[in-house]
């Protein structure tokens, strides 16, 4: 019985659409006595599409269903929902992979959102259905595996792997959300490749054996190999199980540094200035602004020892890298900082609630940095 199940949804109703396309064959490369393969597909051009690679290996689209002429709205929670319910039911692995691919925004204002969202409004799309004029944000994404879990209370079992094959999408925000529904998170800090992950060099080393955490690191090493001297590019695996203990330092850190915003607004900017900053300019690598922070010469005890509690958390939490972090200076996570005030969706994340200290640094850093 193969041991890995991995179950792609590819949001193409947008311009990666002929990118990946022509990126499916990749799928039909894997071996299907070792992995299943299920692929999602919603694309301009045609009616949504499922395809799954069989024992014999073609790799075949499945039968319309009654509705799936029409074009489906990849932004709607319900239409992941539906497909990991199809994969539930065409698979028989014992590890399991769901990989939301397409483009991904970063922090974004989406307070113009066209329909009623089952969840307010999230911190970035992870999802872009250009048909349908919508997003599925990460609120919604939440919601999505929140609903499959309920459905499938008696025999649910948490996902090995969630991975995002989009830009900006490895940040403690999302993470942090995405913590009860998996182990592993695979992302990006910054920016991908517009033919996104090397799926048949993934695929071929998923088989028995393969532990998830290893699977991560193959997948990262992989995409590292792609994406050789591209170093505006990075990929992290994520144990999520250290979110909740990296929210609790996050929120001493924030404890510390809320009253400089006051006292020391510059050094806090300086510090930021010395961080690599992500495509979005609203995210920063956590790890190199905590370190800036704790460099800075600032004599605060409490300060100095916060700060490595975080920088501690983010070695625990951080599994693999693309690129070596002290040459790219990208650690694995990126956060949200930005210079000006915070978008309304960052006020509706369980960082908030895990992290309120860091959330109101957060807050007031923005409010304030204009003042500099």
């Amino acid at each position: 019985m193969p041991r890995w199940n991995t179950h792609f949804f590819l949001t193409a109703d947008n311009n990666l659409f002929q990118v990946i396309e022509e990126g499916l064959s990749q799928f039909a490369m894997a071996n299907p006595n070792k992995v299943n393969v299920a692929v999602q597909v919603d694309s301009p051009r045609h009616r949504l599409r499922r395809f799954v690679l069989n024992r014999d290996r073609s790799f075949r689209v499945l039968p319309a269903k009654e509705g799936t002429d029409d074009n489906r709205n990849i932004g709607d929670p319900q239409t992941l929902i539906n497909f990991l319910f199809a994969c539930k039911h065409l698979h028989d692995g014992r590890a399991t992979m769901v990989v939301i691919g397409g483009h991904a925004t970063g922090p974004k204002d989406m307070t113009d959102s066209p329909r009623k969202r089952q969840k307010p409004i999230g911190l970035m799309a992870l999802g872009v259905d250009d048909t349908s004029q919508d997003i599925l944000d990460n609120n919604e994404l939440e919601f999505a595996l929140e609903e499959f879990q309920k459905r499938t209370v008696h025999d649910f079992r948490k996902l090995d792997i969630i991975g995002c094959d989009a830009c900006l999408t490895a940040t403690v925000e999302l993470t942090h959300q995405l913590r009860e529904h998996a182990d592993i998170f695979v992302g990006s800090q910054d920016n991908e490749p517009v033919d996104g992950w090397p799926y048949d060099a993934i695929l071929k080393t998923l088989h028995d054996g393969v532990q998830p955490v290893h699977a991560a690191i193959n997948i990262v090493n992989a995409y590292a190999t792609a994406t050789a001297g591209q170093d505006d590019l990075t990929l992290s695996a994520i144990a999520l199980d250290r979110m909740v203990p990296l929210a609790t330092a996050l929120n001493d850190l924030g404890t510390v540094l809320l009253p400089l915003v006051k006292t020391d607004l510059i050094a806090l900017a300086v510090a930021r200035e010395k961080t690599r900053v992500c495509a979005n300019f609203d995210l920063i690598d956590l790890y190199g602004y905590v370190d800036a922070i704790r460099s800075s010469g600032n004599g605060n005890g409490g300060l100095q020892k916060a700060a490595q509690a975080v920088l501690d958390e983010i070695h625990r939490a951080v599994i693999a890298t693309s690129d070596d972090p002290e040459d790219s200076g990208a650690h694995g996570l990126s956060i949200y900082l930005p210079n000006g005030p915070v978008l309304a969706g960052y006020h509706n994340l369980p960082l908030k609630a895990a992290a309120p200290m860091w959330h109101q640094f957060v807050v007031e850093y923005g409010a304030n940095r204009g003042n500099i």
